[in-house]
C-alpha cells in the first residue's frame, strides 16, 4: 500500500518520538535473531545501556520518514535507492562519528568482502533498501493508522514525553559510558561516577562487539 497524500503529514515530536522507540526495539529484534540464526548462538546485540534498543535504526527510521516526506513520486526501485543510499551513508556517518568521539566502534566489516573502510557492507546496504521498501508500502501507513488512534488516548501526550525522556536519558548515559571506553588514559569526576556504577567487564557484557581502538 502505497503512502497516500494525506498520511505524509509533517512529524510531530510525537511521532519522532515513537519512530525512535520502536525503530531502536526493531532493530535489536532484527540483529539478534539475523546472528542467532546465522551462528546458532544468542548475542546481546543491544545499543543503549538500558533495554533492547539500537538507536541506529530508531534514527535511521526517523530519517528515512524525514525524506519519505520529502518525495513527490514514489516507486520502488526509486525507494530501494533511496533506502541504501540514505542507510549507507547514515552507517557510515555515524561509523565515523563513534570513532572520532567515543575512540571506539560497534562494528568492523574489514574482514568481508565489499566493504568500504570497514564502515559499511553491501549486503547490508540492500538490507537499508528493503527496509525501506517495506517502510514505504506498508509499515510506515500501519504506524500511522495505530498512532492517530492511541494519541486520542488520555494522557498520550505525558507517556510521550516520558518515553521521550527515558530514551535521552539513556542515551546520554550511554554516550558518558562509551566516552569512558574510549578514554581508559584519563580520568576526571565523570569517568569516577560512571566506573562505579559501570565497571569495564559489565560494558563488556552488554556491548560484546563493542571495541576501543588501540593507540
Amino acid at each position: 500500500m502505497i503512502l497516500l497524500a494525506k498520511e505524509r503529514s509533517k512529524l510531530d515530536i510525537y511521532q519522532v518520538i515513537w519512530l525512535y522507540g520502536l525503530g531502536c526495539l526493531f532493530g535489536y529484534v532484527l540483529e539478534t535473531v539475523f546472528y542467532l540464526l546465522k551462528y546458532g548462538n544468542y548475542v546481546n546485540k543491544q545499543g543503549l545501556i538500558v533495554g533492547p534498543f539500537k538507536p541506529i535504526y530508531g534514527a535511521g527510521a526517523i530519517l528515512m520518514t524525514f525524506f519519505y516526506h520529502k518525495l513527490n513520486k514514489k516507486n520502488m526501485p526509486n525507494t530501494f535507492i533511496m533506502g541504501v543510499v540514505i542507510g549507507t551513508s547514515f552507517e557510515y556517518l555515524c561509523s565515523f562519528l563513534l570513532e572520532f568521539v567515543f575512540k571506539s566502534y560497534f562494528w568492523d566489516y574489514s574482514t568481508f568482502n565489499y566493504n568500504i573502510n570497514g564502515r559499511i557492507y553491501l549486503p547490508y546496504s540492500i538490507v537499508w533498501g528493503i527496509v525501506a521498501i517495506f517502510w514505504v508500502y506498508g509499515l510506515y501507513s500501519l504506524f500511522l493508522k495505530i498512532y492517530n488512534k492511541i494519541k486520542k488516548i488520555n494522557y498520550f501526550n505525558y507517556v510521550s514525553a516520558f518515553v521521550g525522556l527515558f530514551f535521552f536519558i539513556n542515551t546520554l548515559v550511554t554516550g558518558f559510558v562509551l566516552l569512558r571506553q574510549g578514554h581508559r588514559d584519563k580520568d576526571n569526576f565523570v569517568f569516577k561516577i560512571v566506573d562505579n556504577y559501570y565497571p569495564e567487564h559489565k560494558i563488556k557484557e552488554k556491548f560484546p562487539k563493542f571495541r576501543s581502538i588501540k593507540k
